[in-house]
C-alpha cells in the first residue's frame, strides 16, 4: 500500500497551500503543497513587515519563473532561492537568508515545494 499526499497532508508532513489567496492569485492550476521545513521558514517571522503571506508570495513569484524553464525544457524539477528577512543574533539589525528550494511537478500531486534536506 502506497503512502499518498493526502495521508502526508494529514500527518503534518506536507501542507495543502492550493487553497491560498497567494497560490490562486500567482496563477497555480494544479495542487500545490509545502514541506514541513519549508512550511516552518515562511512562518518563522521574527522581523517587523513581514509575513507568512508576503513570504508566501516571494517564494511563489521565484518558483514560477523556475516553472517557465521546467516548462522549456520539459523537466519536471527545479532549484530555485528566496531571499527572507530575519533576525541577527544581536536582534540589532536585520539580515536577508538566501534559502535555496527545490520544486517537483507530478501528474499525481502537483506541485510540492521542499528543502534541499528534505529531498
Amino acid at each position: 500500500m502506497a503512502y499518498t499526499m493526502q495521508q502526508s497532508v494529514e500527518d503534518g508532513g506536507h501542507i495543502d497551500i492550493s487553497k491560498t489567496k497567494e497560490v490562486i492569485e500567482a496563477g497555480f492550476k494544479c495542487p500545490a503543497y509545502v514541506t514541513a521545513g519549508v512550511q516552518e521558514i515562511l512562518s518563522d517571522i521574527e522581523v517587523e513587515g513581514q509575513s507568512y503571506q508576503g513570504r508566501l508570495w516571494d517564494m511563489l513569484l521565484m518558483a514560477k519563473i523556475e516553472i517557465k524553464r521546467m516548462q522549456r525544457e520539459q523537466d519536471h524539477f527545479g532549484v530555485f532561492h528566496v531571499l527572507f528577512a530575519e533576525q541577527t543574533k544581536k536582534q540589532l539589525s536585520v539580515k536577508l537568508r538566501k534559502v535555496k528550494l527545490f520544486v517537483s511537478l507530478s501528474g499525481y500531486i502537483g506541485f510540492l515545494f521542499m528543502l534541499p534536506e528534505e529531498y
